[in-house]
């Protein structure tokens, strides 16, 4: 749990206990938040949007960009949040937005989503996982190879997503907004 308010991170806090979780970690910021994410063992990431230091979104790009944590779930909490940034964010890989006020019903709809996500098809996680490591070695050219199959079995978000990410590095603009556009839709429409 990340926040730079302490009053949310205990807010956060006890709903997530409620709910069953146990062994959860405080960040007061994105740095704070690095620190914690390598000495521990962490299954889910919720972050505030923004804080000082190091902001959610950039939290979020560290955490997609490393292949040792690119998995792990992440939910963005905000006040609100436009079109625009939901997109960004999106395309930066987060998995899921709760917005204030944070009730336990919205958080639990949230991480069940996730976690069934998660468990609808280890196939696809592993085809996704197999996507992620070949753009973060910026092998670009297979990830779009590998999705001209995928896409005929699998219609998910973050296959879109990373496709549009691989377009945005090859700087092919026009197709990277198109595959964003296509994860973002996939992404509402599976709620």
């Amino acid at each position: 749990m990340v926040d730079d308010f302490a009053t949310m991170r205990r807010i956060v806090n006890n709903i997530l206990k409620q709910i069953g979780f146990t062994d959860i970690v405080e960040a007061d910021d994105g740095l704070t938040a690095l620190d914690a994410l390598e000495a521990n063992d962490i299954d889910l990431v919720i972050s505030d949007w923004n804080m000082p230091k190091m902001r959610g979104i950039e939290f979020l790009k560290f955490v997609r960009e490393n292949a040792e944590y690119c998995d792990i779930p992440f939910i963005m909490i905000t006040g609100e949040i436009s079109k625009e940034q939901s997109l960004y964010a999106y395309e930066e890989g987060v998995d899921a937005f709760l917005t204030k006020p944070i009730s336990q019903d919205k958080a639990l709809a949230v991480i069940d989503e996730i976690v069934k996500d998660q468990t609808d098809s280890e196939s696809t996680r592993s085809i996704i996982n197999q996507m992620t490591r070949l753009k973060l070695t910026k092998k670009y050219d297979e990830v779009l190879a590998l999705s001209r199959h995928v896409l005929k079995k699998c219609d998910d978000s973050e296959i879109y997503l990373i496709i549009g990410q691989c377009f945005f590095s090859k700087k092919d603009y026009s197709n990277a907004k198109i595959f964003a556009e296509k994860s973002l839709e996939r992404k509402k429409d599976s709620r």
